[in-house]
């Protein structure tokens, strides 16, 4: 009896593993979809890369929160409230990391997988600066 009970706790935790680790590829998207989620969903898009690689280039609407600042959990937490999230960076790293820092927070995130890049390989719009 106890041998069964063992068997079917191992087997429950062995399951929950699994599934914490598929969470961040199940809101990873290509950005064909990142985009009809952008274009169906009220989200707060969060571009997560550094101030001067935001005001290079950008998707329109997207908000500048530094991964690398300091509180950036705090600042992108003040930007949810009561509602979800898009991520992106530039090639995904990033974008992965912040959804790492963000987890347990109850925030619903949807991460741009491949980033940037793959946004504007697709051809869909950015805002780039013309000040430069």
């Amino acid at each position: 009896m106890k041998t069964t009970y063992l068997i079917i706790s191992m087997s429950l935790l062995f399951s929950l593993a699994g599934y914490s680790q598929s969470t961040i590829s199940d809101n990873s998207f290509s950005a064909v979809d990142f985009r009809k989620i952008l274009e169906t969903k009220p989200l707060v898009l969060i571009d997560v890369r550094t101030p001067a690689e935001y005001s290079e280039s950008h998707i329109p609407n997207a908000i500048n929160v530094n991964i690398n600042d300091s509180d950036f959990t705090t600042v992108v937490k003040t930007f949810s409230k009561g509602k979800e999230l898009a991520l992106y960076c530039r090639s995904g790293r990033r974008s992965k990391l912040a959804i790492s820092k963000l987890s347990g927070s109850g925030i619903r995130i949807y991460e741009l997988n491949h980033g940037f890049l793959e946004w504007q390989q697709v051809g869909f719009p950015t805002i780039a600066n013309t000040n430069r």
